[in-house]
């Protein structure tokens, strides 16, 4: 399985954790810590529940770690 960790500081600044509905859409938690949703098997469900506002967070905050590989993944600093 591929890892789409996020970095913390993309985490905290980019997909805007905590933040109510500023908060990316496509966070998702895991074993690991955070992952992008972004372009995965969840997107369309994602989408759909942000639509419907049947969940909180609401945003689409950047093109999404799957544009990056998984190595520059876990070493790049991504803001």
């Amino acid at each position: 399985m591929i890892s789409r960790h996020i970095p913390a500081e993309h985490v905290k600044l980019v997909c805007k954790i905590g933040q109510g509905q500023e908060c990316c859409r496509y966070l998702l938690g895991s074993p690991e810590g955070f992952e992008c949703g972004k372009g995965g098997g969840f997107t369309e469900l994602l989408n759909e529940r942000a639509v419907n506002n049947s969940m909180a967070a609401q945003g689409d905050n950047c093109e999404g770690l799957y544009q990056l590989s998984p190595a520059e993944s876990e070493d790049k600093e991504v803001v």
